[in-house]
């Protein structure tokens, strides 16, 4: 085989894989629409009928990954999967609560700062590389959770930004504790994250009386959006760069509030328009200005 034809081959597997990249995250900015288009169910219901959509198609993907050997992967997984999918688990449930109780943009580009606030963490914690480019973008993307925090506190939605703030936190926890092994596949720390989530949700609610249409698109959302989501990235993730897998996968933040927006005609106001542009410049510049691109391996989550 000539090396022209292996370079076409792969640039043609490279082009497949950012399709599959990208498609996990319009798969993951769909979430958002579905949570407000239940009508009765609430915040710990929806986190309940998640985990109940997320849990299988996490054990399938394990299984696939591992040749079956489901529970010796789980085992070489080990503690650090189990305190990962713990923080996993908070950034669910606060993610929920997020969406319930503030506006959909918000939360977005909230999300959005995970990037940047997971690298200046992995320096403090993990000791892990901090470059003084990458210092200033976080510097930008907090000035802009600071806008929209605020402007919330004065919209009367602050415990939603809270919640939202919570997410990302934590959400960034779940990413140090999947570093921390990454020798190892850590996907069961997001199967435990839907035990604990969904553990935690059933102590929580009222009752288990939910619409029929409620139950479905809630466990929609965990199977198809997030696990579907989850599947499309780990396949797609294989041959295309890091830097390129937050751009692409960062379509999330754009997509999520533009669907409610425009089937829903839930309008982000100018405050989180101008704080989420601060999130979304920072993340994208600093993806663009990594240094040469390197393939990036199947991620945990």
């Amino acid at each position: 085989m000539s090396v022209r034809t292996l370079r076409l081959e792969r640039a043609s597997r490279i082009s497949r894989d950012r399709a599959l990249v990208l498609g996990a995250g319009v798969l993951w900015s769909l979430t958002a629409l579905f949570v407000r288009l239940i009508k009765e169910a609430d915040a710990y219901q929806i986190t309940l009928l998640r985990s109940l959509g997320v849990i299988p198609v996490i054990l399938v993907l394990v299984a696939i990954r591992n040749e079956g050997r489901v529970i010796d992967t789980f085992r070489a997984a080990g503690w650090t999967a189990v305190v990962g999918g713990a923080f996993m688990a908070v950034s669910n449930i606060s993610a929920i609560l997020a969406l319930l109780n503030t506006s959909v943009a918000n939360t977005s580009f909230m999300l959005g700062f995970g990037p940047l606030l997971t690298a200046v963490a992995g320096w403090l914690f993990l000791g892990e590389r901090l470059d003084r480019r990458t210092l200033f973008w976080f510097v930008v993307a907090a000035i802009g959770v600071t806008i929209m925090t605020v402007a919330a506190i004065d919209d009367g939605r602050t415990f939603g930004n809270l919640m939202a703030l919570l997410m990302v936190t934590s959400y960034t926890g779940f990413v140090l504790a999947v570093r921390r092994g990454k020798d190892v596949d850590m996907n069961p720390a997001i199967a435990w994250a839907g035990v604990f989530a969904g553990v935690f949700a059933a102590a929580m609610a009222d009752d288990f009386q939910v619409l029929a249409t409620d139950a479905v698109t809630g466990i929609a959302i965990g199977g198809l959006f997030m696990g579907g989501g989850l599947i499309l990235y780990v396949a797609g993730s294989r041959t295309v760069a890091a830097s390129e897998l937050v751009l692409l996968g960062g379509i999330e933040l754009v997509l999520s509030p533009l669907w409610v927006w425009l089937l829903l005609g839930e309008k982000p106001v100018a405050a989180t328009l101008v704080g989420g542009a601060f999130v979304v410049v920072a993340v994208v510049a600093r993806s663009l200005a990594d240094s040469p691109p390197e393939v990036a391996a199947p991620p945990p989550d």
